[in-house]
């Protein structure tokens, strides 16, 4: 039969493997208050994660509008098509690049936003032109 003694040194033991076991995953040095540096598991960054995520998304999305509109929407649904006819993966591609109201709206906000970026392109090329090179 195990001694008290005994039981508490398996106990010691058992967390002592529990925390090297956790620190194997990852660990970050700690001062404490009364100086003495202490290794930690180093928690998981589950918000970097999410953000890496969320940006990933909205990347894809915006390539998917910007693919359309250059595209327009007789030629992309053309494409698009072609992909469903096609093997598994193409067909998940399908499913995924297909025309929703997220990207039309998207679209139509990226139509004004070149439209305005031309426009004061335009704008601009006048003025350097009558400025410099028009002269009379």
């Amino acid at each position: 039969m195990p001694t008290y003694a005994s039981q508490t040194f398996a106990r010691r033991i058992a967390q002592l493997e529990h925390k090297h076991a956790t620190l194997k995953e990852g660990a970050v040095t700690v001062l404490r208050d009364d100086g003495l540096m202490v290794m930690e598991p180093q928690r998981p960054n589950v918000r970097r994660h999410l953000l890496a995520l969320a940006i990933f998304l909205l990347a894809c999305l915006i390539y998917k509008a910007a693919t359309y509109a250059g595209l327009g929407p007789q030629a992309y649904s053309a494409k698009v098509e072609m992909l469903a006819n096609g093997t598994l993966p193409e067909t998940m591609l399908a499913h995924i690049f297909v025309v929703d109201p997220v990207t039309e709206t998207l679209v139509a906000h990226l139509s004004q936003a070149y439209a305005a970026a031309e426009m004061r392109a335009l704008t601009l090329y006048e003025a350097l032109a009558t400025r410099f090179w028009v002269q009379g």
